[in-house]
This record gives C-alpha cells, structure tokens and sequence, in this order.
C-alpha cells in the first residue's frame, strides 16, 4: 500500500514538471505570460477522445498527448482530438502537441506529420521541453 502510494505521488510530481516544460513552450510559441494559461487535464471530448492536457488563451486551444514510445496511431489519434474539438468547441485555433517522454521519434513518424497542420512533437527527456518537429 505503501509503495503505491509512492508510485502515484512520484507520477504526479513528474506529470507536473512536464505541464511546467510545456506551459513554457507554449508561452514562448504563443508569446504570452504563462500566468494567463488555463489548464485542463484530461477534458471529455465528444467520440470518447479526452487528451491528456489541454491549454487554453483568448479560444486558442493546444491539446496534448503525453506518450511513452512513437507509433503512426498516434498521429491518427491528434486527428481525431483536432476533429472532437472543432465539433464541440470550435476554438479559434487548435494546436496538437505531441510529447514523448522517454524515445525520440524516427523518420517515418516525423513524415506523417507533415501532413498535420499545426502539430508540434516535442521531447521531455530529463523534463526539459526540445521541439523536435514544428507545423505551424
């Protein structure tokens, strides 16, 4: 019981520091104060999609995906997320963040989202926030 409670206190604290690495980054891409981020963690989207943090300004919303290995599926999957909130919410822009955090994604991964407007994969290795491929 001990342990588990362990296990979840240290994902938290490492789930925060990733939002910190992140709400940075979107400041800096957004050109505003980190203070006037609202955050949402894990909002219920319609089609069953919910990303895992959604940050929002002024309609601007970046969903994220936390993932611990790249696959294609993930790509399709910030679709479905960029269809669920043009449906439901229809902000004035939506942009997808992409963040693993243990492996870099390859070649193959990086050419299908080039495909994707607005899609942003980032690596939070030793959380700190490197923009691996940017679509603006």
């Amino acid at each position: 019981m001990e342990a588990e409670l362990e296990a979840r206190l240290k994902e938290k604290l490492t789930a925060r520091v990733y939002t910190k690495a992140l709400a940075d980054l979107i400041s800096k891409v957004l050109n505003i104060p980190k203070d006037r981020l609202a955050l949402i963690y894990e909002p219920r989207l319609t089609r069953g999609v919910a990303p895992d943090l959604v940050l929002v300004h002024d309609n601007i919303w970046v969903a994220v995906e936390f993932k611990l290995k790249p696959s294609p599926n993930h790509i399709l999957f910030m679709k479905r997320i960029r269809c669920a909130l043009e449906d439901t919410v229809k902000p004035r822009k939506i942009i997808l963040v992409l963040a693993y955090t243990r492996w870099r994604p390859d070649a193959r991964l990086l050419e299908m989202a080039k495909r994707i407007e607005a899609l942003y994969i980032v690596s939070l290795e030793g959380g700190k926030c490197r923009v691996i491929f940017g679509n603006p």
